[in-house]
């Protein structure tokens, strides 16, 4: 059913993910730019990325491979709306996961760690007027304290979805 699992990471909370899921599907999993040079045009792959300003990273680089499914990345909570601007701007067309992970700053692109310090100054100031939301206050947290939400039990989600997939393509075959 997938080939492989193929994944962008910025700080590896994707790229763990994605090797564990690997691991626990008996499928490889290549980073994007390695999947370029090991995958054949058309291969079926589930797609892990990072997720940014509500896009799915790296996802409109995808049109050599058939996508079966998409995961994305994230640090906030879960929440229907969240996912649901994901998959509206990201155009995504198949079934989509989400999991948490975290921030690592010493593993990011100086403009990214930049980003990130606007970012975190604006929300201290939303602190200070008492106008930061919950969320918005767990992100800052976040950011200032390099925090790793990540939980290899969330996968289960992924390997039922498969499995059950896998059963109905054994049963149509």
């Amino acid at each position: 059913m997938i080939d492989c699992i193929i994944y962008t990471s910025a700080c590896g909370h994707t790229q763990k993910y994605a090797q564990e899921l690997a691991r626990q599907l008996s499928i490889p999993a290549y980073s994007l730019k390695q999947a370029k040079k090991k995958l054949e045009k058309g291969s079926s792959i589930l797609y892990m990325s990072w997720i940014l300003e509500d896009s799915l990273v790296g996802f409109e680089k995808l049109s050599r491979y058939q996508v079966v499914a998409a995961v994305g990345v994230g640090l906030l909570p879960k929440t229907v709306e969240m996912l649901g601007r994901v998959k509206e701007v990201s155009a995504l067309y198949c079934p989509f996961f989400y999991l948490r992970g975290g921030i690592s700053k010493r593993k990011l692109k100086l403009r990214r760690r930049w980003t990130l310090k606007m970012i975190s100054n604006h929300l201290s100031y939303k602190v200070l007027d008492k106008r930061a939301t919950a969320s918005e206050m767990e992100m800052l947290d976040a950011i200032l304290h390099d925090l790793d939400y990540s939980d290899f039990k969330d996968l289960i989600q992924i390997v039922d979805w498969y499995q059950q997939s896998a059963q109905i393509e054994g049963m149509v075959s």
